[in-house]
Order: C-alpha cells, then sequence, then structure tokens
C-alpha cells in the first residue's frame, strides 16, 4: 500500500512537471488541483489533436492521403479515386493505381484477419450477439445471389461501387458461405481491378460534363 502510494504521488510530481513546462503558471508555487489537472490535461489533448496530428496531415503528400482513403473500409477506391483526383490534384491515372493497390492490400488484411477477430469477439456473449445478427442478415441478403451467380458474385459485388460493397465486405461474404481464402483474394482481386476501372472512368467522363456545364 505505501509503495503504491509512493509511486501515485511520484507519477503525480512527473506529470506536474511535464504540465508545468507546457503551461507555465504565474506563481512560484505550482500545485495542481483534481480539476486543474483535468483541464490542462484536456488542453493537451487538445493542442495534441489540432496541432499535431492536422500537421502530420497536412503534410502529407496527396499520393499517401490517397492510399490512405484507399485502405479504409467502406470507403476504398470509390472514394479514393475521385478525391484523389479532384480535390486532392493527383493524376487519374496515379490515383487509380494507387487505390487499386490498397485495394488489393485491404482485401488480404481482411481476408486474413477477419476469421481471428470473429473467433476473439464470439467468446463475449455480448459481442458474440451483435455478430450473429450480422451474419444471419449477411446471408439472407446475399444467399440467393450466391446460389445463382455462384462465386462470381464476389467479383461483381466488389467491382460495382455502391455504398456497402468493397474488399472489407466481399472477405466477410466469402467467410460465411466457406470460400478459400486463396479463391477469395482471387476473385476479389479482379473485382478491385474492375472497380478501379470503372470508377476512374466515371470520375473522368464526371470530371469533363461538370467542366462543360459549369466553365
Amino acid at each position: 500500500m505505501q509503495k503504491f502510494l509512493l509511486q501515485n504521488r511520484i507519477e503525480k510530481k512527473v506529470v506536474s512537471e511535464i504540465l508545468r513546462n507546457l503551461f507555465p503558471a504565474n506563481e512560484n508555487n505550482f500545485e495542481l488541483t483534481k480539476n486543474e489537472f483535468l483541464e490542462k490535461w484536456e488542453n493537451l489533448r487538445k493542442i495534441f489533436a489540432e496541432k499535431i496530428l492536422k500537421n502530420k496531415i497536412k503534410k502529407m503528400t496527396p499520393h499517401l492521403q490517397t492510399f490512405f482513403l484507399s485502405l479504409t473500409p467502406l470507403l476504398e477506391l470509390r472514394v479514393s479515386i475521385p478525391v484523389g483526383h479532384l480535390k486532392l490534384g493527383v493524376p487519374l491515372f496515379d490515383a487509380t493505381l494507387i487505390s487499386i493497390f490498397g485495394g488489393l492490400i485491404l482485401a488480404k488484411i481482411a481476408i486474413f484477419l477477419l476469421p481471428i477477430a470473429i473467433q476473439i469477439l464470439q467468446k463475449w456473449k455480448f459481442f458474440n450477439k451483435i455478430l450473429q445478427k450480422i451474419f444471419a442478415r449477411t446471408r439472407k441478403k446475399h444467399s440467393k445471389k450466391m446460389a445463382i451467380l455462384g462465386e462470381f458474385f464476389l467479383v461483381i459485388f466488389v467491382a460495382v461501387p455502391l455504398p456497402g460493397s468493397g474488399s472489407a465486405t466481399a472477405a466477410l461474404i466469402a467467410y460465411l458461405f466457406g470460400l478459400s481464402k486463396k479463391l477469395t483474394i482471387f476473385l476479389i482481386s479482379i473485382g478491385v481491378f474492375l472497380s478501379g476501372i470503372l470508377v476512374a472512368a466515371l470520375t473522368f467522363f464526371g470530371e469533363k460534363i461538370w467542366n462543360f456545364f459549369i466553365f
């Protein structure tokens, strides 16, 4: 108990010293109350979030920002290509290649990590109930399509850039319907390439039409 109190006092002194350097006090005797500590800690968090993180993001090259967008589940290349080209100024060809590469990486990550994550989450009743609801809804939504189109449905699902589609969701569908990892990677990769070409074409012609009517 004494060791814990001593350690707690030392930690408070260290934190107080750090905060004193960051937020100099007018008085020589600097002591923190609980409210002061929480207030200054919140200021420190805001400084980190607003100044450090934002600066890091701003310093990222447009190509790197496009790449990270393509790695974001549910956004993926259907967002990274138009945003990268139209907003960040990345050439359309570059944005397409970067986004396809990011989509392939996301697919492999999702395919290999998804079963592990599901096994871990199923150990807790709360998460297991949520997972079972997601599984049941996914099976119900896509079972007929899988029965009609078979494994090729995954290619179409990834290739068509609709909300909710993409590599991560396709990996879940493949897992629920028992497809092998090698086959899943192959099918999703084809879908990613087709989706990249389709989104790039839509971005190209959309920009031309926009410029024609506006300018």
